[in-house]
């Protein structure tokens, strides 16, 4: 975690294992149960057709389709695995709140996430509005995933270029927070809402 005696005006969270649950985490799940893989095991395996899934070089259907052929799957369970991250993804307890007692302080809030069009859609039609964030940085839209430098260019330049003290990032991945912080900005990692809440009390925003 990088410490700052500035108070960062401007935050944007990462989505996954920040604000809402990991939309990947129940197809690890199955995984696990039908082909005995660990996470990292399936995450490999796949890591090609995800990259290129979030970067919006794959649509949904062309993703599931290329996973279900790697894994030997049938076509049922490629519609079970699609359907998974609709019904799983959550806001993470505690959320609304901390969202709702940043805005009241008037800080501005954005979200950074390596998602696809279709994800991203339903989070923030189902489980973190969009009119909470502004601005919403999307990985399919840049074409570029965390943690590359055209996904933090892109968050600054749409706040208009401020001074970096005034940037704020928190993942749950110090690979990101790593390449904040190689453009100077201030960043936090965190795995848990006691963390997150912590981070910004520690830089005076809660």
């Amino acid at each position: 975690m990088s410490s700052s005696s500035n108070l960062s005006k401007i935050v944007f969270f990462d989505v996954h294992g920040v604000l809402a649950t990991d939309t990947m985490d129940p197809w690890y799940a199955s995984v696990k149960k039908s082909h005995g893989l660990e996470r990292l095991d399936a995450y490999h395996r796949v890591k090609d057709l995800f990259d290129a899934f979030e970067e919006g070089r794959l649509t949904e259907e062309e993703y599931w389709g290329q996973v279900a052929v790697r894994f030997e799957a049938s076509l049922s369970k490629k519609e079970a695995w699609r359907l998974l991250p609709y019904a799983e993804v959550k806001m993470i307890p505690g959320v609304k709140e901390l969202v709702f007692e940043l805005k009241q302080k008037g800080i501005r809030i954005g979200m950074i996430s390596n998602t696809s069009r279709e994800w991203s859609a339903h989070i923030q039609s189902k489980v973190l509005p969009s009119a909470w964030f502004d601005p919403i940085i999307l990985s399919f839209e840049v074409q570029k995933k965390k943690p590359h430098p055209s996904v933090f260019e892109a968050a600054a330049k749409a706040v208009g270029n401020p001074p970096v003290s005034e940037l704020l990032f928190i993942d749950d991945m110090k690979k990101n927070t790593d390449a904040a912080e190689a453009l100077g900005w201030d960043s936090a990692l965190v795995t848990n809402p006691e963390e997150l809440r912590e981070a910004l009390k520690q830089r005076g925003l809660m």
